[in-house]
Protein backbone atom coordinates (compact mmCIF):
# COMPACT_ATOMS: atom_id res chain seq x y z
CA UNK A 1 0.00 0.00 0.00
CA UNK A 2 1.40 3.63 -1.25
CA UNK A 3 1.63 5.93 2.38
CA UNK A 4 -0.08 9.41 1.89
CA UNK A 5 2.64 12.07 2.53
CA UNK A 6 0.77 15.01 1.76
CA UNK A 7 -2.86 16.38 0.55
CA UNK A 8 -2.02 19.86 -1.12
CA UNK A 9 -5.85 20.89 -1.59
CA UNK A 10 -7.25 22.09 -5.10
CA UNK A 11 -4.80 22.46 -7.99
CA UNK A 12 -4.35 22.38 -11.38
CA UNK A 13 -1.93 20.84 -14.30
CA UNK A 14 -0.29 23.32 -15.71
CA UNK A 15 2.43 21.51 -17.73
CA UNK A 16 3.39 18.09 -19.01
CA UNK A 17 6.39 17.94 -20.93
CA UNK A 18 7.72 14.54 -22.08
CA UNK A 19 10.99 13.74 -21.00
CA UNK A 20 12.10 11.22 -23.81
CA UNK A 21 10.58 10.37 -27.21
CA UNK A 22 6.94 9.31 -26.46
CA UNK A 23 4.44 8.03 -29.36
CA UNK A 24 1.93 10.48 -30.76
CA UNK A 25 -0.65 8.47 -28.91
CA UNK A 26 0.91 8.52 -25.54
CA UNK A 27 2.11 12.35 -25.47
CA UNK A 28 -1.84 13.09 -26.73
CA UNK A 29 -3.34 11.30 -23.83
CA UNK A 30 -1.26 13.34 -21.24
CA UNK A 31 -2.20 16.18 -23.15
CA UNK A 32 -5.89 15.66 -22.77
CA UNK A 33 -5.56 16.38 -19.14
CA UNK A 34 -3.93 20.20 -18.95
CA UNK A 35 -5.90 22.23 -17.17
CA UNK A 36 -7.52 19.54 -15.18
CA UNK A 37 -7.95 20.76 -11.34
CA UNK A 38 -8.89 18.55 -8.63
CA UNK A 39 -7.37 17.68 -4.83
CA UNK A 40 -4.08 17.05 -5.14
CA UNK A 41 -2.44 14.12 -2.92
CA UNK A 42 1.21 12.81 -2.97
CA UNK A 43 1.43 9.45 -2.29
CA UNK A 44 4.82 7.52 -1.60
CA UNK A 45 5.48 3.94 -3.07
CA UNK A 46 6.28 1.50 -0.45
CA UNK A 47 6.79 -1.74 -2.41
CA UNK A 48 6.59 -1.06 -6.36
CA UNK A 49 9.68 1.86 -6.54
CA UNK A 50 10.01 1.99 -2.15
CA UNK A 51 11.02 5.75 -1.53
CA UNK A 52 9.52 7.27 -4.76
CA UNK A 53 6.32 9.46 -5.05
CA UNK A 54 3.59 9.71 -7.26
CA UNK A 55 0.63 12.00 -7.78
CA UNK A 56 -2.88 11.43 -7.37
CA UNK A 57 -5.45 14.58 -8.65
CA UNK A 58 -9.28 13.89 -8.38
CA UNK A 59 -12.19 16.11 -8.56
CA UNK A 60 -14.84 14.12 -7.66
CA UNK A 61 -15.55 13.03 -11.24
CA UNK A 62 -12.32 12.00 -12.68
CA UNK A 63 -8.99 11.70 -11.94
CA UNK A 64 -5.67 11.19 -13.27
CA UNK A 65 -2.19 9.93 -11.25
CA UNK A 66 1.13 9.84 -12.41
CA UNK A 67 3.73 7.13 -12.45
CA UNK A 68 6.79 7.46 -9.48
CA UNK A 69 9.11 9.75 -9.97
CA UNK A 70 10.69 12.74 -7.84
CA UNK A 71 8.87 14.96 -6.44
CA UNK A 72 9.90 19.10 -5.64
CA UNK A 73 8.10 21.69 -4.57
CA UNK A 74 8.63 25.76 -5.24
CA UNK A 75 6.20 27.91 -3.63
CA UNK A 76 2.87 26.71 -5.40
CA UNK A 77 4.10 24.93 -7.97
CA UNK A 78 4.83 21.11 -7.84
CA UNK A 79 6.94 19.20 -9.82
CA UNK A 80 7.18 15.41 -10.49
CA UNK A 81 9.23 13.99 -12.83
CA UNK A 82 8.90 10.38 -13.92
CA UNK A 83 10.80 8.25 -16.20
CA UNK A 84 8.51 9.56 -19.14
CA UNK A 85 7.29 13.21 -18.31
CA UNK A 86 7.55 15.94 -16.50
CA UNK A 87 4.23 17.38 -14.62
CA UNK A 88 3.97 21.07 -13.13
CA UNK A 89 0.79 21.33 -10.77
CA UNK A 90 -0.02 24.92 -9.41
CA UNK A 91 -1.63 25.33 -5.98
CA UNK A 92 -4.83 27.05 -6.53
CA UNK A 93 -5.79 29.07 -3.20
CA UNK A 94 -9.72 29.06 -2.61
CA UNK A 95 -12.35 27.55 -1.35
CA UNK A 96 -11.44 24.11 -2.44
CA UNK A 97 -14.61 22.30 -0.63
CA UNK A 98 -17.19 24.15 -2.34
CA UNK A 99 -15.93 22.55 -5.60
CA UNK A 100 -15.73 19.35 -4.50
CA UNK A 101 -19.57 19.18 -3.49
Amino acid sequence: MPELISNYGWARIEKIEPVRDLSTDELEKRQLYLGFEGNLLLFESQVKHPGEQFIYIFNGKKYFHTSCGTFSIHDDLIELETRNSRYTFILIHNDADSKLQ
